[in-house]
């Protein structure tokens, strides 16, 4: 059994910043209760960062299944971490926000998780903020200046997904 969420809270996720529609840990965070008898140690944990698209392809690998030819697997089987027998391949997480949430209140932008840092693109004004989400949860301390070519790299880097993916980019209305 999985049980997950499809992203933050709507009313708040202390210490996290940010909730529902953002990206910011409270917005993107959530837990995954895993539950496979037999298979996962009882009690145990990773912390290893994992996201909703991880799903079809552990659950390809549980039944013994292939994808059908051409079909694209976003994500990365998780049996590896779960059963203690190995790490995921990959190393980096990939999100993209390109339209308004419900309530308004978000940027539209990309964030790259790699490691300990998440960067965050917004796309209105080609900002970046950087913050180690280990050490800083809340994303209180924005290490942009204090370390630009880790934030310029993994700009690059999301750069690269997002056309590689053939994401779909917000249509800016630039004053004229």
């Amino acid at each position: 059994m999985i049980f997950t969420s499809d992203n933050g809270s709507l009313f708040g996720n202390g210490p996290l910043r940010k909730n529902k529609g953002h990206l910011y840990e409270g917005g993107i965070r959530v837990p995954w209760p895993i539950r496979w008898p037999g298979k996962i140690k009882e009690g145990s944990s990773n912390e290893t960062p994992i996201i909703s698209t991880d799903v079809f392809p552990t659950l390809l690998e549980v039944a013994g299944l292939k994808p059908k030819e051409g079909t694209p697997l976003d994500g990365e089987s998780l049996i590896p971490i779960l059963t203690g027998d190995g790490e995921l391949k990959r190393e980096s997480l990939f999100f993209h926000y390109p339209n308004y949430a419900f309530h308004n209140r978000n940027r539209l932008g990309g964030a790259l998780r790699k490691g300990d840092y998440k960067l965050i693109h917004f796309y209105d004004d080609d900002s970046m903020e950087l913050y180690d989400v280990v050490k800083d949860q809340g994303e209180k301390v924005n290490l942009v200046e204090a370390q630009p070519e880790l934030a310029r790299k993994m700009k690059e880097e999301l750069g690269r997904w997002l056309k590689e993916s053939g994401a779909k980019m917000p249509y800016v209305v630039k004053p004229q």
